[in-house]
């Protein structure tokens, strides 16, 4: 028999070892299971908003969106006869679903205009010969009329080569209609029988600026919160405008308004985020713009998490409870033996077995959604270089509108030139009349002739399409220009390159490679055409110079915030055999280089876990697809996580460890009894 004492300190240490320490050690993986079970919801809600992000701004893009709607409106046109009563009904039906902005115009079997009443009949002469030269190239493989008339295709759509209008029939394509930035489409209808016989066909174009304001998202994000769950909403933020946000109202659910919504994302996008988690919700934003954002808010519904912790902490304290008061108020008249002991500890492996088999899954999708979040960064960065372009787009705007500018006052062109210069937004600028006469350079020596001779051609074709009228679009002078220039200046492009193909953006940056090196070119009237011919300026800038300053400008934000709280961090490194990474201190470790070397072997992303400072960090490099001159590191720390991972180890061994001398305490009692 015990004495009192003896079985007092017995009976302290079962409950130390039985109740005390796995009542502590699983309130732990239980807060260690609810952390994770919200880390997976936040990560889910991310990754799907992620994947339907890609999906609207890919439907939502005109190009898709537009050329999806004329396709199906073709097809509709394609079940009844070719003649103008159904075409106008078909019409006005095109007319109801928002394709107003399109001008439309339809052929007969002969290929002979179709006639609408109460139709705008502009430009039917040029349309005219524009769609006979493409049914005669398809249905006669002949090429004649392409020939031909291939001064009106030039005049009507710009410098694209006609051949690949007719390539791509049934495809919306991006155009300068009458100089202005826009989109063209043809089709043609034929028979259902075997003898597939020409019916006719159709013409459908229209400018940019003719499309209402977000008119393809809109419709996508209409669809997208109609199929949504109450708790979630889609729409775009305009931060500089909150009127043309759209939806204007947002699901009662979610208990915000669009102030609230245009605060939060544009504090994400002044501190250069896409991704928020407070407490109650979670967003995810994305640039179309510079100023418009596409977004997704959600509640962060974790109810049912802490309801199952709640659970799980209440069965387990009331299973201690009765376990607990069973050990001091009764006697204890359990019989074991030495077998069940050892019977006892296979369980206890079982628990050890189980438990650091999850551990370690767990820690592989740890380490699965850390590369995730890197790979999400650089991706941010990446795409966020089409927007800095935007901006780049809207700061030449503003400098076409200079008075100094149109007046030529030499002295202050020069000053803004070189701020400009300094910022890297700019690296030459010219300014031309209408006859292609150099009237300014920046800088005024070393701008090269080679250069100058040809922007004056160009000037001449940005002059022609976009202030002469539409009785220039019989003249040949245009393709006779650029046909003597193409082959004047081929040595100093890739072979068989327009090398005025760039200046049809008018008022677009567009890019454009010169003897192996990358540009921006941008031009813009400056002065008021009204009552003077204004004067023309072309702007040309080094891309290797502005995107290496908007690379640095973004690791530099990342570093004045700190690792702390941005959690992540960025290098860069030029794909040049001689280049140094930024920042220098980099320089220093091997693995800038190490896996440099390997995406420039396999130009893919890589990742590696390396010490930096005397502690571990995962790395992820990457080729980036807006500046493929660079490769882009980023990198964060893992210690607490692996802190994270120490701590739930040695929790689990010391649980299994407390269940096996607990059983053994046991049995210790009743060998004694």
């Amino acid at each position: 028999m015990l004495n009192n004492r003896t079985r007092l300190n017995i009976q302290i240490l079962i409950t130390i070892f039985c109740v005390i320490i796995p009542i502590l050690s699983s309130f732990f993986m239980t807060s260690y299971f609810v952390k994770n079970a919200t880390n997976k919801l936040v990560s889910d809600f991310f990754r799907q908003t992620k994947q339907d992000m890609i999906k609207i701004k890919h439907e939502g893009n005109e190009l898709v969106f537009l050329q999806k709607q004329l396709n199906f409106s073709y097809g509709m046109l394609q079940e009844e006869p070719v003649n103008s009563k159904n075409l106008g009904t078909r019409l006005e039906e095109l007319n109801k679903i928002g394709l107003s902005f399109f001008k439309f115009r339809f052929f007969d079997a002969k290929a002979n205009p179709v006639t609408l009443a109460e139709k705008d009949e502009s430009l039917k002469t040029v349309t005219h010969k524009i769609f006979s030269s493409l049914v005669e190239s398809e249905t006669n493989s002949n090429s004649t009329q392409i020939v031909k008339n291939k001064a009106y295709f030039s005049a009507f759509l710009g410098s694209i080569n006609p051949v690949d209008f007719l390539l791509r029939k049934s495809e919306l394509i991006q155009a300068n209609i009458k100089g202005k930035p826009g989109y063209f489409y043809w089709n043609t209808f034929y028979s259902s029988d075997s003898e597939k016989t020409f019916l006719g066909g159709m013409l459908a174009w229209c400018e940019e600026k003719d499309i209402p304001l977000n008119f393809s998202m809109r419709l996508v994000l209409d669809k997208q919160n109609l199929i949504a769950p109450s708790n979630k909403q889609w729409g775009i933020i305009n931060l500089t405008d909150l009127a043309s946000s759209y939806p204007k109202t947002i699901k009662k659910n979610i208990n915000l308004n669009l102030k609230n919504i245009r605060n939060s994302v544009g504090k994400m996008a002044e501190s250069g985020i896409s991704k928020a988690v407070t407490n109650n919700y979670m967003i995810n934003a994305g640039f179309l713009d510079d100023d418009k954002l596409i977004y997704c808010i959600a509640l962060k519904d974790e109810k049912d998490i802490y309801e199952f912790k709640l659970f799980f902490q209440i069965i387990l304290l009331t299973i201690s409870i009765f376990f607990l008061k069973g050990l001091l108020f009764k006697e204890i008249k359990v019989e074991m033996s030495e077998y069940t002991v050892l019977l006892f500890t296979f369980p206890v492996l079982l628990f050890l077995l189980f438990g650091f088999s999850y551990l370690e899954l767990d820690k592989d999708s740890r380490m699965k959604q850390i590369v995730e979040n890197l790979s999400d960064s650089i991706d941010e960065v990446d795409d966020g270089y089409k927007i800095a372009v935007l901006a780049l787009e809207k700061k030449y705007l503003k400098l076409g509108l200079s008075n100094d500018l149109f007046e030529l006052n030499t002295k202050e062109i020069a000053d803004l030139s070189e701020q400009l210069k300094k910022q890297k937004f700019l690296d030459r600028l010219y300014v031309f009349d209408k006859s292609g006469g150099l009237k300014y350079s920046f800088p005024s020596k070393g701008s090269g002739d080679i250069v100058k001779q040809f922007l004056k051609p160009a000037a001449m074709k940005i002059y022609s399409e976009q202030l002469d009228s539409e009785l220039s679009f019989a003249s040949k002078i245009q393709h006779a220009l650029v046909q003597n220039m193409t082959k004047a200046y081929t040595e100093g492009l890739e072979e068989g390159k327009d090398l005025l193909k760039p200046f049809e953006k008018f008022q677009k940056i567009s890019e454009f490679w010169l003897t192996n090196k990358r540009y921006y070119v941008f031009s813009t009237f400056i002065g008021d055409k009204k009552t003077r011919d204004p004067l023309l300026a072309i702007i040309w800038t080094r891309t290797a110079g502005f995107s290496d300053d908007y690379l640095q400008q973004k690791i530099q934000f990342t570093l004045k915030k700190g690792l702390m709280n941005n959690e992540v961090d960025f290098i860069m490194l030029s794909k040049e055999d001689s280049a140094m990474p930024y920042p220098i201190e980099y320089s220093k470790y091997r693995f800038p280089k190490d896996l440099k070397l390997k995406i420039l072997q396999n130009d893919s992303r890589q990742q590696l876990i390396t010490q930096i400072g005397g502690e571990n960090y995962m790395i992820l490099a990457s080729p980036l697809k807006e500046i493929p001159e660079q490769i882009l590191f980023a990198l964060t720390p893992i210690k607490k996580y692996e802190d994270e991972y120490k701590c739930l180890w040695y929790a689990i061994l010391l649980n299994g460890i407390s269940m096996f001398l607990g059983a053994f305490a046991m049995y210790l009692v009743t060998e004694k009894n």
